[in-house]
Protein backbone atom coordinates (compact mmCIF):
# COMPACT_ATOMS: atom_id res chain seq x y z
CA UNK A 1 0.00 0.00 0.00
CA UNK A 2 1.91 3.11 -1.30
CA UNK A 3 -0.21 6.29 -1.36
CA UNK A 4 -3.53 7.00 0.14
CA UNK A 5 -6.10 5.13 -2.83
CA UNK A 6 -4.67 1.77 -2.07
CA UNK A 7 -4.74 2.05 1.76
CA UNK A 8 -8.63 2.36 1.05
CA UNK A 9 -9.35 1.18 -2.62
CA UNK A 10 -8.38 -1.80 -4.19
CA UNK A 11 -9.81 -3.39 -7.98
CA UNK A 12 -10.59 -6.82 -8.59
CA UNK A 13 -8.21 -7.13 -10.82
CA UNK A 14 -5.36 -6.65 -7.98
CA UNK A 15 -7.36 -8.53 -5.42
CA UNK A 16 -7.16 -11.54 -8.15
CA UNK A 17 -3.63 -10.76 -9.20
CA UNK A 18 -2.56 -9.96 -6.17
CA UNK A 19 -4.26 -11.87 -3.34
CA UNK A 20 -4.12 -10.12 -0.12
CA UNK A 21 -2.65 -12.29 2.63
CA UNK A 22 -5.76 -14.30 4.64
CA UNK A 23 -8.14 -11.20 4.27
CA UNK A 24 -11.94 -11.14 5.88
CA UNK A 25 -14.48 -10.38 2.65
CA UNK A 26 -17.40 -8.78 3.46
CA UNK A 27 -20.47 -8.40 1.22
CA UNK A 28 -22.72 -5.18 1.96
CA UNK A 29 -26.51 -5.13 1.36
CA UNK A 30 -29.27 -2.78 2.72
CA UNK A 31 -32.48 -3.91 4.03
CA UNK A 32 -35.17 -2.83 1.32
CA UNK A 33 -38.16 -4.56 -0.10
CA UNK A 34 -37.83 -2.14 -3.08
CA UNK A 35 -33.71 -4.26 -4.16
CA UNK A 36 -34.15 -7.44 -5.40
CA UNK A 37 -32.23 -9.87 -3.42
CA UNK A 38 -28.57 -10.72 -4.01
CA UNK A 39 -28.05 -14.70 -5.66
CA UNK A 40 -24.60 -14.79 -5.38
CA UNK A 41 -21.03 -13.33 -3.48
CA UNK A 42 -17.92 -13.38 -3.52
CA UNK A 43 -16.71 -17.10 -2.76
CA UNK A 44 -16.23 -17.19 1.20
CA UNK A 45 -17.29 -13.55 2.18
CA UNK A 46 -19.67 -12.99 4.87
CA UNK A 47 -23.00 -11.56 4.01
CA UNK A 48 -23.63 -8.23 5.78
CA UNK A 49 -26.47 -5.60 5.92
CA UNK A 50 -26.23 -2.09 6.82
CA UNK A 51 -28.89 -1.54 8.91
CA UNK A 52 -28.28 -4.74 11.11
CA UNK A 53 -24.64 -4.75 11.33
CA UNK A 54 -23.13 -1.23 10.72
CA UNK A 55 -26.01 1.10 12.68
CA UNK A 56 -27.95 1.29 16.04
CA UNK A 57 -31.26 1.44 16.34
CA UNK A 58 -31.76 5.24 15.30
CA UNK A 59 -34.25 7.90 17.49
CA UNK A 60 -34.46 11.47 17.56
CA UNK A 61 -31.61 13.37 17.33
CA UNK A 62 -28.78 10.40 16.85
CA UNK A 63 -30.43 10.25 14.04
CA UNK A 64 -32.40 7.78 11.78
CA UNK A 65 -28.98 5.14 11.62
CA UNK A 66 -26.45 5.82 14.36
CA UNK A 67 -23.29 4.15 14.80
CA UNK A 68 -23.29 0.71 16.12
CA UNK A 69 -22.95 0.40 20.05
CA UNK A 70 -19.67 -0.75 20.97
CA UNK A 71 -20.58 -4.57 22.64
CA UNK A 72 -22.43 -5.12 19.56
CA UNK A 73 -20.44 -4.55 17.03
CA UNK A 74 -17.61 -6.00 18.93
CA UNK A 75 -19.63 -9.13 18.80
CA UNK A 76 -20.21 -8.80 15.08
CA UNK A 77 -16.72 -8.09 13.64
CA UNK A 78 -15.84 -11.30 16.08
CA UNK A 79 -18.26 -13.53 14.25
CA UNK A 80 -16.67 -12.72 11.04
CA UNK A 81 -13.43 -13.84 12.03
CA UNK A 82 -11.54 -10.64 12.31
CA UNK A 83 -9.35 -9.70 14.49
CA UNK A 84 -7.07 -6.52 14.94
CA UNK A 85 -4.61 -7.31 12.36
CA UNK A 86 -7.05 -8.66 9.84
CA UNK A 87 -7.42 -6.91 6.61
CA UNK A 88 -11.08 -6.47 5.46
CA UNK A 89 -12.00 -6.43 1.96
CA UNK A 90 -15.78 -4.63 1.99
CA UNK A 91 -17.89 -4.45 -1.37
CA UNK A 92 -21.41 -3.53 -2.43
CA UNK A 93 -23.80 -6.21 -3.84
CA UNK A 94 -24.92 -3.72 -6.49
CA UNK A 95 -23.24 -0.26 -7.83
CA UNK A 96 -26.23 1.51 -6.70
CA UNK A 97 -25.34 0.43 -2.70
CA UNK A 98 -21.67 1.61 -2.51
CA UNK A 99 -22.90 3.78 0.44
CA UNK A 100 -23.66 1.10 1.98
CA UNK A 101 -19.92 -0.46 2.01
CA UNK A 102 -18.34 2.89 2.60
CA UNK A 103 -20.33 3.04 5.78
CA UNK A 104 -18.96 -0.02 6.71
CA UNK A 105 -15.55 0.95 5.87
CA UNK A 106 -16.17 4.11 7.80
CA UNK A 107 -17.92 1.84 10.83
CA UNK A 108 -14.69 -0.10 10.48
CA UNK A 109 -12.22 2.04 10.91
CA UNK A 110 -13.85 3.93 13.33
CA UNK A 111 -13.91 1.00 15.44
CA UNK A 112 -10.02 0.46 15.45
CA UNK A 113 -9.46 -1.59 12.22
CA UNK A 114 -6.60 -0.31 10.57
CA UNK A 115 -6.79 -2.24 6.93
CA UNK A 116 -10.15 -1.96 5.57
CA UNK A 117 -10.28 -1.66 1.77
CA UNK A 118 -13.11 -1.19 -0.58
CA UNK A 119 -13.29 -3.39 -3.61
CA UNK A 120 -13.57 -0.95 -6.33
CA UNK A 121 -17.09 -1.58 -8.19
CA UNK A 122 -18.25 -4.09 -6.01
CA UNK A 123 -19.46 -7.66 -7.05
CA UNK A 124 -20.05 -6.56 -10.49
CA UNK A 125 -16.43 -5.62 -11.10
CA UNK A 126 -15.28 -9.08 -9.23
CA UNK A 127 -17.60 -11.00 -11.84
CA UNK A 128 -16.40 -9.11 -14.99
CA UNK A 129 -12.94 -9.96 -14.29
CA UNK A 130 -13.80 -13.48 -13.82
CA UNK A 131 -13.31 -14.06 -9.94
CA UNK A 132 -15.30 -16.91 -8.37
CA UNK A 133 -18.88 -16.70 -6.69
CA UNK A 134 -21.16 -18.88 -4.58
CA UNK A 135 -24.76 -18.83 -3.51
CA UNK A 136 -25.49 -15.98 -0.71
CA UNK A 137 -27.07 -18.50 1.37
CA UNK A 138 -23.28 -20.83 1.61
CA UNK A 139 -21.72 -20.03 5.11
CA UNK A 140 -18.27 -18.37 5.06
CA UNK A 141 -15.73 -19.69 7.73
CA UNK A 142 -14.79 -17.47 10.68
CA UNK A 143 -11.54 -17.38 12.38
CA UNK A 144 -11.02 -16.96 16.55
CA UNK A 145 -11.46 -13.66 16.99
CA UNK A 146 -10.35 -11.13 20.11
CA UNK A 147 -10.81 -8.33 18.64
CA UNK A 148 -12.52 -5.75 20.83
CA UNK A 149 -13.99 -2.37 18.92
CA UNK A 150 -12.48 0.52 20.25
CA UNK A 151 -14.24 3.91 18.67
CA UNK A 152 -12.81 7.19 17.61
CA UNK A 153 -10.53 5.91 15.06
CA UNK A 154 -11.88 7.76 12.54
CA UNK A 155 -13.81 11.68 13.94
CA UNK A 156 -17.66 12.47 13.93
CA UNK A 157 -19.35 15.39 15.01
CA UNK A 158 -22.82 15.99 16.65
CA UNK A 159 -24.82 18.87 15.64
CA UNK A 160 -23.30 21.73 17.51
CA UNK A 161 -20.10 21.24 15.93
CA UNK A 162 -21.89 20.84 12.39
CA UNK A 163 -23.87 24.17 13.21
CA UNK A 164 -20.41 25.93 13.76
CA UNK A 165 -18.83 24.10 11.06
CA UNK A 166 -22.02 25.70 8.28
CA UNK A 167 -21.37 28.93 10.03
CA UNK A 168 -17.53 29.09 9.00
CA UNK A 169 -18.57 28.08 5.57
CA UNK A 170 -17.07 24.29 6.01
CA UNK A 171 -19.89 21.95 5.68
CA UNK A 172 -20.59 19.53 2.47
CA UNK A 173 -24.25 18.54 2.21
CA UNK A 174 -23.81 14.62 0.70
CA UNK A 175 -27.59 14.73 -0.55
CA UNK A 176 -29.26 15.71 -4.10
CA UNK A 177 -29.96 19.01 -5.27
CA UNK A 178 -33.69 18.35 -4.55
CA UNK A 179 -33.49 17.54 -1.13
CA UNK A 180 -30.90 20.60 0.04
CA UNK A 181 -32.91 22.66 -1.82
CA UNK A 182 -36.04 21.92 0.03
CA UNK A 183 -33.62 22.55 3.50
CA UNK A 184 -30.30 22.38 4.94
CA UNK A 185 -28.24 22.80 7.42
CA UNK A 186 -27.55 27.10 7.62
CA UNK A 187 -24.04 27.55 5.68
CA UNK A 188 -23.60 23.66 4.43
CA UNK A 189 -22.78 23.23 0.77
CA UNK A 190 -23.50 21.07 -1.48
CA UNK A 191 -21.03 18.35 -2.93
CA UNK A 192 -20.61 19.25 -6.36
CA UNK A 193 -20.76 16.28 -7.87
CA UNK A 194 -21.31 12.07 -6.56
CA UNK A 195 -17.75 11.18 -6.00
CA UNK A 196 -18.43 7.61 -7.59
CA UNK A 197 -19.80 6.65 -10.96
CA UNK A 198 -21.23 3.49 -11.71
CA UNK A 199 -20.08 1.95 -8.29
CA UNK A 200 -16.51 2.88 -8.63
CA UNK A 201 -14.35 5.67 -7.75
CA UNK A 202 -13.43 8.23 -9.43
CA UNK A 203 -10.13 9.62 -10.25
CA UNK A 204 -7.77 11.35 -7.94
CA UNK A 205 -7.73 14.32 -10.30
CA UNK A 206 -11.54 14.59 -10.39
CA UNK A 207 -11.79 14.35 -7.53
CA UNK A 208 -8.87 16.76 -6.29
CA UNK A 209 -10.80 19.66 -8.86
CA UNK A 210 -14.25 18.66 -7.89
CA UNK A 211 -13.86 18.72 -3.71
CA UNK A 212 -13.39 22.16 -1.79
CA UNK A 213 -10.99 21.83 1.00
CA UNK A 214 -12.17 19.29 3.72
CA UNK A 215 -13.98 20.18 6.77
CA UNK A 216 -16.88 17.92 7.47
CA UNK A 217 -19.48 16.09 5.84
CA UNK A 218 -23.24 15.09 6.37
CA UNK A 219 -26.40 14.09 4.64
CA UNK A 220 -29.63 12.51 5.24
CA UNK A 221 -28.75 9.90 7.71
CA UNK A 222 -25.33 9.41 8.21
CA UNK A 223 -24.62 6.93 4.99
CA UNK A 224 -23.78 9.04 1.70
CA UNK A 225 -21.95 11.35 3.81
CA UNK A 226 -19.24 8.37 3.63
CA UNK A 227 -19.04 8.47 0.12
CA UNK A 228 -16.93 11.15 0.52
CA UNK A 229 -15.46 10.39 3.71
CA UNK A 230 -13.97 8.17 1.70
CA UNK A 231 -13.15 9.93 -1.20
CA UNK A 232 -11.27 12.64 1.06
CA UNK A 233 -9.50 9.46 2.98
CA UNK A 234 -8.13 8.34 -0.80
CA UNK A 235 -6.30 11.84 -0.96
CA UNK A 236 -4.99 11.80 2.17
CA UNK A 237 -7.43 13.61 4.05
CA UNK A 238 -9.52 13.02 6.82
CA UNK A 239 -13.17 15.04 7.40
CA UNK A 240 -15.47 14.38 10.38
CA UNK A 241 -19.29 12.71 9.46
CA UNK A 242 -21.59 13.99 11.13
CA UNK A 243 -23.53 10.72 11.23
CA UNK A 244 -27.17 12.09 12.31
CA UNK A 245 -27.08 14.13 9.61
CA UNK A 246 -30.34 15.65 8.06
CA UNK A 247 -32.62 13.20 10.25
CA UNK A 248 -30.85 13.98 13.66
CA UNK A 249 -31.10 17.45 12.65
CA UNK A 250 -34.64 18.17 11.94
CA UNK A 251 -35.53 16.27 15.11
CA UNK A 252 -34.80 19.45 17.17
CA UNK A 253 -37.92 21.84 16.19
CA UNK A 254 -35.34 24.72 17.35
CA UNK A 255 -32.72 24.29 15.33
CA UNK A 256 -32.55 26.24 12.14
CA UNK A 257 -33.43 25.21 8.25
CA UNK A 258 -31.95 27.02 5.24
CA UNK A 259 -33.50 27.03 1.65
CA UNK A 260 -31.98 27.48 -0.95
Amino acid sequence: MSDPRTQHLITARELIDHPVPHPVVLHVGRRSATLPAAQAKIAGAHVTELEEDFAASGYGERGRLPLPDVRSLTDRVQSWGIDGDTPVIVYAARPELVSAATRAWFVLRWAGLPDVRLLDGGLDAWRAEGGGTEDIATAAPAAPSTFAASPGHLPTIDADRAAQFGARGGLLDARDQTAYDGGHIPGARLVPSPVFENGRLKSAETLRSALPIPAAVYCGAGVSATTVAFAYATLGRTVPVYVASWSGWTADADRPIEQA
